[in-house]
């Protein structure tokens, strides 16, 4: 029995003092946890990461503080947790980002505003101006640019590549030429060999060696003038590379007869009054369709204008875009800047005084030698330069012709040069270099004009039949000699004693005044 209740008393004992250590183990968790800060779980899952900083932040900050770095005692005790004891994992990682201060808004002055607004405002200005020096030093001399060189002619001339009646195969259609191809750029009429009918093509080509290069740019104008709907220029049907004969072309519909051939070969160097006007009036607009494109022609002349095959036969088009040149970016249809000098290019007899002077081409210069095409289609004599050699004189003549007061005086005797032509050429003149032409009143005055000479501007009845108008020309020009043969006086013998001699023989050829005809 004794041994019974020291055993029981043992055990009672041993039971306690389990109990003790179990306690005192239960007592110092429970005192380490009340020590370690309190975490609140942030779920990832469940916040978003905008949620979950918004409220930390919130939590962490101070109530009469503004957002800002805490002291170094009022630092929450996350972050002297961290470094002591493993927390969650999310939390130790981004406490930096959960204690970071709230962005402030910057409070700036009016004036502070102001003078930060002309800032970027003057840096917009200089990058703009530099934008436009970049330009000016990359077009200082173009690909296109050659002195003396007229838009349809070759720079050089090589050995004839192919002559007329060849065969030149494109796409795998075979194509007979109709005139020669030589030189290193140039166009030439062609017809498909295999189809009776015959459909014809216009061939522009350029050689891969040409100095020169104005294919691309005539592409250019090509594309842009389809996609805005302009009629008064040939549509691209194909391009393309002929790497034997060493060229890129290009392809457009056939034209048939330039303005200058029809003048000079149908016409005898001079159009019906309202053939004439007519023709003013539908040049006129060609030109106005490349400049609505945002380019300038820079050689337009009576050989720029072409009438096409069918079904075009009755629609005149501007060719010839070798030349060619922006005159706005197309970015913001800006005006380019001006160069300082620029290679005289194009035709002599219907260049521009601006290209004399060597001066930039505007849409001023196209309508000036728009105009002396006009004066040559209503009078073949009223260009009083036309047979002129020399460039400064030609200038001089030019400068008087289109002054107020001087043409008046060089049109008075051709009578089919009216008051309106001087209208026109008032309004050319006062043209600067980025100055837009009243197109309208242009329009205006040529209807104007066609009204004096009793000509419709829109007649039904007129058409272009060149076979007809020539016909007309003959019939007026036999008319117009039997007229000076019915009234020309009997013929005069001159004599020249051998004391007048000297004086009639001067250095001009000219007959001397003193010199009086005596009858034989």
């Amino acid at each position: 029995m004794g041994s019974k209740k020291r055993n029981a008393s043992a055990n009672e004992e041993s039971q306690g003092k389990r109990k003790g250590k179990s306690t005192a183990r239960r007592g110092a968790a429970s005192r380490r946890k009340t020590d370690r800060p309190v975490v609140k779980d942030v779920s990832i899952k469940s916040e978003s990461r905008h949620k979950r900083t918004k409220k930390m932040r919130s939590e962490n900050e101070m109530p009469g503080r503004p957002p800002g770095p805490s002291p170094e005692g009022a630092r929450p005790k996350l972050e002297q947790a961290g470094s002591k004891k493993k927390t969650h994992r999310n939390c130790t990682e981004r406490s930096d980002l959960l204690l970071s201060p709230a962005p402030t808004a910057s409070k700036t002055s009016p004036k502070a505003q102001a003078k930060s607004e002309e800032e970027r405002s003057a840096e917009r200005a200089g990058e703009k101006k530099e934008e436009e020096n970049s330009e000016e030093r990359k077009r200082a001399v173009e690909e296109n640019e050659v002195s003396g060189l007229e838009a349809e002619a070759p720079h050089c001339i090589p050995k004839i590549q192919l002559s007329a009646g060849d065969i030149l195969i494109i796409n795998e259609k075979k194509f007979t030429l109709k005139g020669k191809l030589e030189g290193d750029y140039g166009r030439v009429n062609m017809v498909e060999t295999e189809k009776p009918s015959g459909f014809w093509l216009t061939f522009y080509f350029e050689s891969n060696e040409a100095k020169v290069k104005r294919l691309k740019t005539m592409s250019t104008v090509s594309a842009l003038a389809a996609a805005h709907g302009r009629n008064h220029i040939l549509r691209i049907l194909n391009r393309g590379e002929d790497k034997k004969l060493g060229l890129k072309f290009v392809t457009t519909d056939a034209i048939l007869m330039t303005l200058s051939e029809l003048l000079h070969e149908k016409c005898a160097d001079a159009f019906p009054h309202d053939v004439a006007l007519h023709l003013c009036l539908a040049t006129f607009e060609c030109v106005e369709d490349i400049h609505q494109i945002g380019f300038v022609h820079r050689d337009v002349k009576p050989a720029a204008f072409a009438f096409g095959r069918e079904p075009n036969a009755k629609k005149i088009f501007l060719t010839n875009f070798g030349l060619a040149r922006r005159y706005r970016r197309p970015r913001d249809l800006s005006h380019l800047s001006r160069r300082k000098r620029v290679p005289f290019m194009g035709s002599v007899t219907y260049a521009s005084r601006g290209v004399h002077q060597r001066m930039e081409r505007s849409r001023k210069d196209d309508l000036e030698s728009w105009f002396y095409t006009c004066i040559e289609f209503l009078e073949g004599d009223a260009l009083p330069w036309k047979k002129m050699t020399d460039r400064e004189q030609i200038l001089s003549v030019k400068e008087a012709f289109m002054s107020a007061a001087g043409f008046p005086v060089a049109t008075k005797k051709f009578a089919k040069i009216t008051v309106e032509f001087q209208s026109i050429a008032r309004h050319i003149d006062s043209l600067e270099y980025r100055a837009s032409p009243d197109c309208g009143s242009i329009k205006k005055l040529l209807g104007a004009a066609m009204e004096t000479a009793k000509v419709k501007p829109n007649d039904v009845h007129f058409t272009w039949d060149w076979e007809k108008i020539a016909e007309d020309v003959k019939k007026h020009m036999e008319s117009k000699d039997e007229k000076r043969n019915t009234i020309s006086p009997p013929t005069k013998q001159l004599t020249i004693s051998p004391t007048d001699k000297e004086e009639a023989t001067d250095g001009a050829g000219q007959a001397v005044q003193n010199c009086e005809p005596t009858a034989s």
